[in-house]
């Protein structure tokens, strides 16, 4: 450990790289642990198959309780408090990370939108959502549909935690897609 607590994150320094130990290595590297962490194509199929009902469960079960609010945001992004933002919340889920920066932003709009129609209806039974700056809607990105925002209209995307929810081979299609909403400077 340091005694300078700025240079470190989770007791680690944040500048230096851990070295795995053999055990570890072994775990990740060898081909024999590989194959018994691979999931079957069945399952893969069924993840895919169904993800939106996965999601939907998740957020019937955990309602607005299992993320926390991001109040981290504004020390990250260089933002104008002053300045009309407009934002794409991509996986807005239920609003942890939109609630806190409208509070801190009163001139930003929100387009958020989620795979869940479950977390969607639990952002917008949120006390805080205001509909006058946020418009939210169900979206699955990996479909053939439009995006209900007029291209080059954003200033900002968020999209924490959810290309490691689509299929890699999907990935580049939907940032594509994303990147059609976003405006050009």
């Amino acid at each position: 450990m340091t005694d300078n607590l700025n240079d470190t994150i989770h007791g680690y320094r944040s500048n230096s790289e851990r070295i795995l130990t053999n055990d570890e290595y072994e775990c990740l590297y060898s081909p024999e642990q590989q194959d018994r962490q691979q999931v079957s194509e069945f399952k893969q199929n069924q993840f895919d198959k169904n993800a939106q009902k996965y999601w939907d469960q998740f957020y019937k079960r955990n309602t607005n309780h299992f993320f926390k609010d991001r109040h981290w945001t504004l020390r990250e992004f260089n933002i104008n408090l002053n300045e009309k933002i407009k934002l794409f919340e991509v996986g807005c889920g239920v609003g942890n990370f939109l609630f806190p920066l409208l509070n801190e932003l009163p001139n930003l709009f929100i387009y958020a939108c989620d795979f869940s129609s479950t977390a969607i209806e639990l952002l917008q039974k949120d006390s805080n959502y205001d509909q006058q700056r946020i418009q939210s809607f169900v979206c699955d990105l990996t479909d053939d549909k439009d995006i209900p925002i007029d291209d080059n209209s954003i200033d900002f995307c968020s999209m924490i935690f959810v290309l490691s929810a689509i299929h890699p081979d999907k990935m580049s299609y939907v940032l594509k897609k994303i990147h059609k909403v976003i405006e050009y400077i």
